[in-house]
């Protein structure tokens, strides 16, 4: 059967994923499987590299500018190479550790533009889904063979748009390695703002990030202060100790179970201090009591058989966050690693927020659940219906709740 064209397949995907908040969350979530501890996110507003002006030089398109750039202190493997460059899948899909196979993961940067590019360890890859020849959508370099494409590109681009952002410079290009495009400004601000929003609980119920930092750099000059971040949320260095051994002992058990069972129950609890901090100094903070919960051992035949269903691939794991602080109106929202976008259906009905591997509709926005209907007569459920009825019944209600 023929394919339509890619930037077709893209924009269909797009329609299903609202242009919001929602895009930096997946950016997250990639560096969270990636098992990196520090993110960055800047706005670079300067006007680098009128491609109209440049009058050839193709992949010079990459390196214009304002650009959103992001960063963080993990590296690609080859596994991620290969997974970057799929449509319709991913190699996440089937982990049940992973977070990304939740979400729409890097392709919903092309909510933000059509010419996305990646730089990690001794590589680039830049991808292009206009062209109609297939082996030229997706075009991978080595760093330090960059000046051999002369007639693509030029390496003064790349270091006019990239030189001084997160640590890449001259000797990036000489070296060959480091150690990571259009929305207008206004649309940048309104997703660090959705970010904002809800920093004081994005690290919640994650196991290996610990800091996300946003920045901007100026649009006409450089400022002293282009250097720091507008706004900073990381785990307290009063806490950080204990929360980062106890993720850690939960992200080993998480792996070591794989897509087995587990032959026994794997608890672990810890308080977690959550500050944020902006440019000018305000500084707030939020405690929480995080506990965790990887059902084992006894289990139901129906949580047994939808645990080890390989199409599913879901792991009988939930958590809950219950606030330490005073807060009138705080409402308890439901999370599936990541807070789902704020609706009536997402809130938990508790005093606290929770967390589980639950099956989510296609657009990753809502928990699928029994229709009234189908509750009324007692009709034929799909199976991530009834995985989302075992996941709260006998391992939340039973084991979080008790």
């Amino acid at each position: 059967m023929k394919q339509p064209p890619l930037i077709n397949q893209l924009k269909k995907i797009l329609d299903e994923y609202p242009d919001d908040g929602q895009i930096l969350k997946e950016i997250i979530q990639n560096a969270e499987d990636a098992e990196a501890s520090e993110m960055k996110v800047m706005f670079d507003g300067r006007s680098v590299n009128d491609v109209d002006s440049k009058g050839g030089k193709p992949f010079t398109k990459y390196f214009k500018g304002p650009a959103l750039c992001v960063y963080n202190n993990a590296q690609f493997t080859e596994e991620d190479w290969e997974g970057i460059q799929m449509i319709n899948s991913s190699v996440k899909e089937f982990d049940p550790v992973k977070i990304g196979r939740f979400g729409l993961g890097f392709k919903s940067v092309f909510h933000i533009t059509d010419y996305p590019m990646i730089i990690s360890k001794n590589k680039m890859l830049i991808l292009d889904p206009h062209q109609t020849k297939s082996e030229r959508v997706c075009v991978l370099m080595k760093l330090k063979n960059l000046k051999k494409h002369t007639k693509e590109m030029s390496t003064s681009d790349c270091l006019s748009a990239l030189e001084g952002i997160f640590g890449f410079k001259q000797d990036t290009l000489q070296s060959g390695r480091f150690k990571d495009n259009v929305y207008d400004e206004a649309k940048i601000n309104d997703l660090f703002r959705a970010f904002k929003s809800e920093a004081s609980v994005e690290l919640l119920f994650l196991k290996c990030l610990e800091r996300i930092e946003l920045y901007t750099k100026n649009v006409s000059k450089l400022h002293s202060g282009d250097d720091l971040p507008i706004f900073t949320v990381n785990i307290s260095n009063s806490c950080i100790q204990d929360a980062r051994k106890k993720r850690k002992q939960l992200h080993e058990y998480m792996k070591s179970v794989g897509n087995s069972l587990a032959e026994k129950s794997f608890t672990t609890s810890y308080n977690m201090k959550i500050e944020m901090k902006g440019k000018n100094e305000q500084h707030t903070e939020n405690e929480w009591y995080v506990m965790h919960c990887y059902k084992g051992g006894d289990m139901s035949k129906e949580l047994k058989t939808l645990s080890q269903d390989e199409t599913l691939s879901y792991s009988p794991y939930v958590s809950l966050g219950l606030p330490l602080f005073h807060d009138q109106e705080f409402k308890g929202h439901v999370f599936c690693l990541m807070p789902l976008p704020l609706q009536n259906e997402s809130l938990t009905g508790f005093p606290l927020h929770v967390n589980g591997y639950f099956a989510l509709t296609q657009n990753r926005r809502h928990v699928k659940w029994p229709t009234a209907d189908q509750t009324k007569n007692k009709a034929h459920m799909d199976k991530t219906i009834r995985w989302n009825k075992c996941l709260v019944i006998e391992v939340w209600q039973r084991h979080i709740i008790c």
